[in-house]
């Protein structure tokens, strides 16, 4: 497992917590990641970057203490952005391995 937090800045169109822009081959493991939104932090929308036709999809909007996992399986990048477009925003980040096998 590994941790981290990234600050999401309010004038970057989004802010990559894992993967990126760039990124051109998808994850071919399974892995876990979650994000969660500082206690005393600001809203953020959040969503993924996949190897489909539309790569770039709103999954939704997590407040402060707010938590969300998916698994990372096919997708290049995990991404959020303020919705206050004043105000960083504070993400903790956790990628979790999976111990199965398919």
């Amino acid at each position: 497992m590994e941790v981290w937090k990234v600050k999401v800045h309010p004038k970057q169109p989004v802010t990559y917590l894992w993967g990126g822009e760039k990124v051109d081959e998808p994850l071919d493991a399974s892995m876990f990641f979650t994000l969660r939104v500082d206690e005393l932090g600001e809203n953020i929308v959040f969503g993924r970057r996949d190897n489909t036709s539309n790569p770039i999809k709103t999954l939704g909007i997590l407040q402060a203490g707010e938590s969300f996992t998916l698994s990372l399986k096919g997708l290049r990048g995990i991404w959020a952005k303020c919705v206050d477009p004043k105000v960083d925003a504070q993400v903790y980040c956790c990628l979790h391995y999976s111990s199965a096998t398919s």
